[in-house]
Protein backbone atom coordinates (compact mmCIF):
# COMPACT_ATOMS: atom_id res chain seq x y z
CA UNK A 1 0.00 0.00 0.00
CA UNK A 2 2.50 2.54 1.03
CA UNK A 3 4.54 1.52 -2.14
CA UNK A 4 1.33 2.04 -4.39
CA UNK A 5 0.69 5.76 -2.83
CA UNK A 6 4.83 6.50 -2.86
CA UNK A 7 4.71 5.77 -6.98
CA UNK A 8 0.67 7.30 -6.79
CA UNK A 9 2.08 10.69 -5.74
CA UNK A 10 4.76 11.01 -8.50
CA UNK A 11 1.78 10.95 -10.49
CA UNK A 12 -0.88 12.69 -9.14
CA UNK A 13 1.38 15.73 -9.10
CA UNK A 14 2.59 15.00 -13.08
CA UNK A 15 -0.60 15.12 -14.44
CA UNK A 16 -2.90 17.48 -12.39
CA UNK A 17 -0.03 19.87 -12.80
CA UNK A 18 -0.64 19.62 -16.99
CA UNK A 19 -3.86 20.16 -16.17
CA UNK A 20 -3.27 23.35 -14.23
CA UNK A 21 -0.52 24.68 -16.77
CA UNK A 22 -2.98 23.52 -20.01
CA UNK A 23 -6.03 25.59 -17.91
CA UNK A 24 -4.84 28.07 -15.71
CA UNK A 25 -4.94 31.02 -18.51
CA UNK A 26 -8.28 30.91 -19.43
CA UNK A 27 -9.51 30.17 -15.45
CA UNK A 28 -7.37 33.36 -14.39
CA UNK A 29 -9.04 35.37 -17.14
CA UNK A 30 -12.82 34.32 -16.40
CA UNK A 31 -14.70 36.39 -14.23
CA UNK A 32 -17.74 36.05 -12.30
CA UNK A 33 -18.51 34.20 -8.84
CA UNK A 34 -16.63 30.78 -9.94
CA UNK A 35 -14.45 29.13 -12.80
CA UNK A 36 -15.73 25.33 -13.63
CA UNK A 37 -13.72 23.58 -15.48
CA UNK A 38 -14.83 19.44 -16.40
CA UNK A 39 -12.87 16.70 -18.03
CA UNK A 40 -9.40 17.56 -17.96
CA UNK A 41 -6.94 14.69 -18.10
CA UNK A 42 -6.07 13.69 -13.96
CA UNK A 43 -4.17 10.58 -13.08
CA UNK A 44 -5.81 8.40 -10.82
CA UNK A 45 -3.95 4.75 -9.03
CA UNK A 46 -5.87 1.51 -9.26
CA UNK A 47 -5.29 -0.44 -5.98
CA UNK A 48 -2.52 -2.39 -8.16
CA UNK A 49 -0.43 0.43 -8.67
CA UNK A 50 -0.93 1.12 -12.33
CA UNK A 51 -1.93 4.59 -12.97
CA UNK A 52 -4.87 5.26 -15.08
CA UNK A 53 -5.49 8.32 -16.71
CA UNK A 54 -9.63 9.59 -16.84
CA UNK A 55 -11.38 12.60 -17.54
CA UNK A 56 -14.36 12.77 -15.24
CA UNK A 57 -12.81 15.25 -13.55
CA UNK A 58 -14.00 18.74 -12.36
CA UNK A 59 -12.51 21.90 -10.41
CA UNK A 60 -14.08 24.68 -9.11
CA UNK A 61 -12.38 28.33 -8.40
CA UNK A 62 -14.06 30.86 -6.49
CA UNK A 63 -13.40 34.31 -7.55
CA UNK A 64 -14.15 35.43 -4.19
CA UNK A 65 -10.99 36.83 -1.55
CA UNK A 66 -10.02 33.55 -0.73
CA UNK A 67 -9.57 32.56 -4.06
CA UNK A 68 -10.33 29.10 -3.12
CA UNK A 69 -9.94 25.41 -5.86
CA UNK A 70 -11.05 22.03 -5.41
CA UNK A 71 -10.08 19.51 -7.75
CA UNK A 72 -11.61 16.30 -7.91
CA UNK A 73 -11.03 13.29 -10.75
CA UNK A 74 -13.39 9.79 -10.83
CA UNK A 75 -12.92 6.37 -11.96
CA UNK A 76 -14.61 3.10 -11.58
CA UNK A 77 -11.61 0.52 -11.52
CA UNK A 78 -11.37 -3.43 -13.18
CA UNK A 79 -13.70 -5.29 -10.40
CA UNK A 80 -10.53 -7.65 -10.03
CA UNK A 81 -8.22 -5.30 -8.67
CA UNK A 82 -10.54 -4.09 -5.85
CA UNK A 83 -9.11 -3.84 -2.61
CA UNK A 84 -10.87 -5.90 0.33
CA UNK A 85 -11.10 -2.45 2.67
CA UNK A 86 -10.79 0.88 1.31
CA UNK A 87 -7.44 2.30 0.80
CA UNK A 88 -6.90 5.90 1.94
CA UNK A 89 -3.81 8.20 1.34
CA UNK A 90 -3.93 11.67 2.29
CA UNK A 91 -0.98 14.50 2.63
CA UNK A 92 0.80 14.12 -1.26
CA UNK A 93 2.02 16.72 -3.34
CA UNK A 94 -0.68 17.70 -5.85
CA UNK A 95 -1.26 20.35 -8.47
CA UNK A 96 -4.37 22.43 -9.09
CA UNK A 97 -5.05 25.03 -11.72
CA UNK A 98 -4.66 27.31 -8.75
CA UNK A 99 -0.98 25.84 -7.91
CA UNK A 100 0.30 22.83 -5.54
CA UNK A 101 -1.28 21.70 -2.15
CA UNK A 102 -0.85 18.94 -0.39
CA UNK A 103 -4.59 19.41 1.19
CA UNK A 104 -4.93 16.13 -0.41
CA UNK A 105 -6.55 13.03 -0.86
CA UNK A 106 -6.69 9.70 -2.76
CA UNK A 107 -9.48 7.34 -1.42
CA UNK A 108 -10.22 3.33 -3.41
CA UNK A 109 -13.04 1.97 -2.73
CA UNK A 110 -13.46 -1.58 -1.85
CA UNK A 111 -16.42 -1.35 -4.76
CA UNK A 112 -13.72 -0.04 -7.22
CA UNK A 113 -14.16 3.29 -7.06
CA UNK A 114 -11.60 5.60 -6.54
CA UNK A 115 -11.45 9.40 -5.61
CA UNK A 116 -9.05 12.07 -5.82
CA UNK A 117 -9.49 15.71 -4.25
CA UNK A 118 -6.75 18.40 -4.09
CA UNK A 119 -7.86 21.59 -2.57
CA UNK A 120 -6.23 25.03 -2.40
CA UNK A 121 -6.66 28.07 -0.67
CA UNK A 122 -4.33 30.87 -1.13
CA UNK A 123 -5.89 33.58 1.21
CA UNK A 124 -7.68 31.31 4.02
CA UNK A 125 -10.12 33.78 6.31
CA UNK A 126 -8.57 34.31 9.70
Amino acid sequence: MSKLFNHFKVWALAFTMLAGVFGFTSAAAAQGPAVVINNFTCGVPEANGNIILTTDSHTVITNDANGNTILKCFYKQDPNSNPPQAIVSKGFLCGTFLGLTTDSKAVITPSGNIVLTCKITPNPTP
